[in-house]
């Protein structure tokens, strides 16, 4: 062969490898979701055991968070503000509670019950309990509760057991530029039932100790009954919070590598 030859050999190879290259867009990224969470077939006979362990598996990993299949680091949660005004003027609970610079701290913790999943309707119901959610941080309230006069500002606590949530998710297909089928969230809604909860708000009525006291005894005796006058709302708050780590996740992968085998 001919040094000519050999060369325009070389350069043919180049050319070659510089096409083939250059049909796989710089930004398509290899999968790396069955290096952290299991797969589930939805031919596996296994499949509804399968889901619960992913996503089991996928609230142990919010702890650290994995940025390459789209999970955030959820424990601690920092939220910088959170509003909810509860009834009006003559309700027996009128109520503005705005909790600043809160640390949500349980989430990942989540034990999951029960999952209901039918992967080509783009539909979840997710079920687990929270052993323990711990809220911590500034809170400015003025209202009443029960009828009773609340207002202060200052450190505030809450602490919910055995929270029972369970999340409803749906979605339609979304495709990306080569071809990746994807779950796009759409609607994210949840029900949240404690089975305990304990508040306590420090410098309730500027600092005044014995009223501090008896509004705090007040609140924890009647807490079942608060919650569910508020229930509504911490939940609309909660889903605000929670609809973007949803979407997240489902945003980063195919769908296909979630449930192979799917057909949509």
């Amino acid at each position: 062969m001919s040094e000519s030859t050999r060369h325009y050999g070389q350069i043919a190879l180049i050319i070659l490898g510089y096409v083939l290259c250059s049909c796989v867009p710089a930004d398509a990224a290899v999968s790396k979701y069955s290096e952290y969470i299991a797969p589930c077939p939805v031919n596996d006979q296994a499949f509804g055991q399968c889901v619960k362990s992913a996503w089991q598996q996928i609230f142990n990993l919010m702890r650290t968070g994995v940025k390459e299949v789209g999970i955030t680091k959820i424990d601690p949660m920092y939220v910088e503000k959170m509003t909810m005004n509860q009834g009006r003027d003559g309700d027996a609970m009128s109520l503005r509670l705005t909790l600043i610079n809160a640390t949500h701290t349980g989430m990942s913790y989540a034990k999951v019950t029960n999952v209901d999943v039918v992967p080509e309707k783009y539909k979840f119901n997710i079920t687990f309990t929270i052993p323990h959610y711990e809220i911590d941080g500034q809170y400015d309230v003025n209202g009443k509760i029960v009828m009773i006069p609340v207002m202060g500002k200052g450190h505030g606590h809450a602490n919910l057991t055995d929270v029972k949530v369970t999340w409803r998710i749906q979605g339609e297909k979304a495709v990306d530029k080569v071809g990746n089928r994807f779950l796009k969230l759409t609607k994210f809604g949840m029900d949240l039932k404690p089975r305990r909860l304990h508040f306590q708000f420090d410098n309730l009525f500027n600092g005044n100790k014995e009223l501090g006291r008896m509004t705090n005894n007040v609140l924890n005796d009647q807490a079942e009954e608060i919650f569910k006058q508020m229930k509504p709302l911490m939940e609309k708050q909660s889903n605000q919070l929670m609809f973007g780590v949803v979407k997240r996740f489902f945003d980063k992968n195919p769908y296909n590598d979630i449930f192979p085998g799917v057909k949509v």
